[in-house]
């Protein structure tokens, strides 16, 4: 499975909801940290895990796929703000998910 496309993040003041930043981020800035087939009763899905670190404002994006007979059957997202300082606000929907076209192979996440 492959992301393309961007997302945009908006970076607001905590406390006054004031606009301080916003920007692009490509697709290719994610990170693939985890993947792994599982199997559902003789069905195999695909999963992954990507994930974005921003290091200046103190946020991740993690992006979690799955896909079963090379359809993508989850995209989840979720933000891990860790500075309170700041909200983080993102607009996904120039962000992509491609299923994979190879056969799955068997590991350990059964």
């Amino acid at each position: 499975m492959k992301l393309t496309g961007s997302m945009t993040v908006h970076v607001s003041h905590y406390s006054t909801d004031e606009l301080i930043e916003s920007f692009d981020v490509e697709a290719r800035e994610f990170g693939l940290e985890e993947t792994g087939v599982r199997n559902y009763d003789g069905e195999k899905g695909y999963r992954g895990l990507y994930i974005y670190f921003n290091q200046e404002y103190g946020f991740d994006v993690l992006v979690e796929l799955e896909e079963m007979n090379h359809r993508i059957t989850e995209f989840d997202l979720s933000i891990r703000n860790d500075n309170g300082v700041c909200r983080i606000a993102v607009d996904t929907d120039y962000l992509t998910a491609h299923p994979s076209s190879s056969d799955y192979e068997d590991d350990e996440w059964f």
